[in-house]
């Protein structure tokens, strides 16, 4: 049988993906869930792409080969051998194919909507191979590490002796090059731009992950309690560039495989670059402004935010949720609402206080604008309303405003009504009262007695 390793690597000069087929020499990239059994179908790249991402990495493929002969001598003895190592084969075949861990190849289909997605993405490394007008000089230029600056959050910012900023600049250096290529949403700003980045990092805070788990094995005393990670492609400069925060694959003795390093996070870049550098960043898409965090245009023309800005609005306008544990009752009275507490809690339900600040600086009144424009649209749909209401605004007319998760304000909205003459007794019953993510058996002779209590509000159908 035929066995392949199928890798895939990016060429980022062209923006192209290149699928690469090769024997398989040892198992050190075999894991429980990327064995494939090919069929009649022949390889696909778009399927082969799937596949590797689907696995998150390399995939091996399985390809029996038909009228196989171990040996074209004839005799006696080689024919018994040939028969043995055909025996052979097909058993170990009909192993792996038994195996829960191997798949069908040809069973296997792309999911359209990743093909969309992956497709877009490629379009877009492509936009960015393509810099035209750069010069020789420019081009050794943007070979070069750069000084620029990230942020790193100030737990020390309340005390006398210290900076009073809530973010303390973090010293990185990536190559201009690498800015121009990567395909991470990355905000840039100048030192005049320093509040804003600041500002947003505040807003990204809540979701951006620890520096321990992007780099596992750091060494706590590098870094706070609350250090979160605004920058991916290269790492600050404080960690020394050590083997903690080099990327590093290891298989165990069980050969489970660990890598020290986790980069599979969404939240945008944040980064203060020097003026000189912002011609040849800014030729990538993916780079933008720190203004277009706070002000961007939507598909129809509209204004909106960077959608973690809309996350965190979203999360602050419904962080009452979270007090309301007892709505964990209504997993047994009424599971469709249950579900649009579930959604909203856990979206209400990341830490805020590290950024309730940033409502006292220049930039957050344009953000509740976009907000005041957003839920204006929403109740209005008068065309010369919305327009003058535009121009109060902004000046400019402009046909919408997204600034919140409306889908999420809208189950938020109706559990509040919800919830209105009934939260001073259920909110004293401790016996319903958990995290929608916790797996509590409630006592069902007090869930009855809850009902007929609903029953008598309006609230039980709902």
């Amino acid at each position: 049988m035929k066995v392949e390793v199928v890798t895939k690597s990016r060429d980022y000069s062209s923006g192209d993906d290149t699928i690469e087929r090769v024997a398989i020499e040892n198992y050190s990239q075999l894991r429980e869930n990327n064995i494939f059994i090919m069929g009649e179908e022949n390889h696909s790249k778009y399927k082969d792409m799937y596949l590797i991402h689907e696995c998150d990495g390399p995939v091996i493929c399985i390809k029996p080969i038909e009228d196989w002969e171990p040996s074209t001598v004839v005799s006696p003895e080689s024919i018994k051998a040939n028969k043995k190592a055909l025996a052979k084969r097909f058993r170990v075949l009909q192993l792996i194919t038994e195996s829960t861990h191997s798949r069908n190849y040809d069973d296997m289909e792309v999911d359209e909507e990743w093909l969309e997605e992956y497709k877009d993405e490629i379009a877009k490394a492509k936009e960015v191979a393509q810099f035209e007008n750069i010069t020789p000089a420019e081009r050794r230029k943007i070979e070069e590490r750069m000084v620029a600056y990230t942020f790193r959050y100030n737990d020390k910012h309340w005390h006398s002796s210290g900076s009073d900023n809530h973010y303390i600049r973090d010293k990185i250096e990536p190559k201009v090059k690498d800015l121009m290529k990567t395909q991470r949403t990355t905000y840039y700003g100048t030192a005049a731009d320093d509040d804003k980045l600041m500002v947003a990092c505040g807003m990204v805070h809540p979701f951006a992950p620890r520096v321990h788990d992007v780099y596992k094995d750091i060494l706590r005393y590098q870094t706070g309690d609350d250090d979160r990670v605004f920058f991916f492609d290269t790492p600050a400069v404080r960690f020394d560039n050590t083997r903690h925060v080099i990327p590093t694959t290891t298989t165990k003795d069980d050969g489970t495989v660990y890598h020290n390093t986790n980069f599979d996070w969404d939240t945008p870049q944040i980064i203060r670059v020097s003026q000189s550098n912002v011609k040849h960043i800014s030729m990538n898409p993916n780079v933008k402004h720190i203004d277009e965090f706070f002000l961007q245009l939507t598909p129809n023309g509209g204004y909106t935010m960077d959608e973690y800005a809309i996350k965190w609005y979203t999360a602050d306008k419904m962080k009452s949720i979270t007090d309301k544990t007892y709505l964990y009752c209504l997993k047994d009275i009424n599971p469709d609402l249950f579900e649009k507490y579930e959604a909203v809690y856990n979206a209400a339900d990341v830490d805020l206080r590290v950024s309730q600040w940033m409502k006292d600086t220049d930039i957050f009144p344009m953000v509740e604008k976009i907000v005041e424009m957003h839920n204006f649209c929403k109740d209005n749909d008068d065309a010369a309303a919305i327009q003058q209401k535009s121009r109060e605004l902004f000046v400019l007319d402009i046909p919408e405003a997204v600034g919140q998760d409306q889908e999420l304000m809208d189950k938020f909205d109706e559990l509040e009504e919800w919830s209105e003459g009934v939260h001073t007794l259920l909110n004293s019953i401790e016996y319903i009262s958990y995290s929608p993510n916790s797996d509590e058996s409630l006592d069902q002779d007090l869930i009855k007695e809850i009902k007929v209590y609903l029953d008598v509000k309006g609230r039980l159908d709902w």
